[in-house]
């Protein structure tokens, strides 16, 4: 929504408010009679503005406008010109104005919510990498502990790993086009090579996050190796060093764990630990 759309939502709801102040104001010089009608005529109009659809207000507005004419012009109403007139535009305006208040109350509402579907949205997904964010991973990771809390006489586990980038920063605020370029490069290799009952989450910071469950641990070691002969054969702009920590997560530890925030956070300690691996291929 624009400014200038917001002036104009400024300017109707004024004159919805000031039209029937000043209709009153003049009503005041009149008789009883027509103060008392012209009041009554407003309260249909905004009744009507706020009850009713834009195209029935339309057919409403023609259809009791023409009748109120009638009755004021060609019937037997003894009544000066102005009084007859103020009757006879008070209705019209003020419904149309209500009318319009109406209309940009729920289009506000409308927007209002698409923006806080959006904002969800992106909680859940990073648009730029195509892949599900730290919401999604949480809500799959409850699930995954879930089962393995439930069902202990099943052996269940889960394995997370987490790839980071490391001192990919300082590259970013030299060079942030190609610091996207690379990071989307990474994603690629990691959706290409990893296996179909993975799941790969972005939590920003460059770093990745991959859960792995009832995959045998020598298993994903073989994936892993995979992966970073992929990423070897990338050609860099620059050396990329990429960190790995990773964690085996079942029924004996699993109260270490109970959110993903502590498995980061133990994976993050893993990490200052790690041994470094660049990949840049030969040119």
């Amino acid at each position: 929504m624009t400014r200038k759309y917001f002036k104009l939502a400024g300017l109707a709801y004024l004159a919805s408010v000031t039209f029937p102040i000043l209709l009153l104001w003049l009503a005041r010089l009149y008789p009883a009679n027509v103060f008392n009608g012209l009041v009554m005529i407003l309260i249909l109009a905004i009744l009507t503005g706020l009850i009713f659809s834009r195209v029935d207000v339309t057919w409403l507005i023609l259809i009791l406008t023409t009748i109120g004419a009638g009755f004021l012009l060609l019937g037997y109403v003894v009544m000066p010109v102005k009084e007859k007139f103020l009757l006879l535009i008070a209705y019209p305006i003020e419904a149309s104005l209500v009318t319009v208040i109406r209309q940009h109350i729920i289009r506000w509402s409308f927007f209002t919510n698409r923006n806080d579907e959006i904002r969800h949205y992106n909680s859940l997904y990073d648009r730029r990498l195509k892949l599900k964010t730290f919401d999604s991973a949480e809500k799959f990771y409850q699930n995954e502990l879930h089962k393995i809390e439930q069902h202990p006489e099943l052996d269940l586990w889960s394995n997370v790993q987490i790839v980071s980038w490391d001192q990919h920063k300082q590259y970013a605020e030299a060079h942030p086009n190609s610091h996207d370029r690379i990071l989307k490069q990474i994603t690629k290799v990691l959706k290409n090579n990893r296996l179909k009952g993975e799941f790969i989450y972005f939590m920003g910071d460059a770093t990745f996050l991959i859960i792995s469950p009832e995959i045998p641990n020598e298993l994903v070691k073989k994936v892993n190796h995979i992966v970073d002969t992929k990423l070897s054969e990338l050609e860099l702009p620059i050396p990329v060093s990429l960190k790995h920590a990773s964690v085996y997560i079942n029924v004996d530890n699993s109260e270490r764990f109970p959110d993903l925030i502590a498995v980061i956070r133990f994976l993050r300690r893993e990490l200052e630990t790690e041994i470094v691996t660049e990949y840049i291929k030969e040119r």
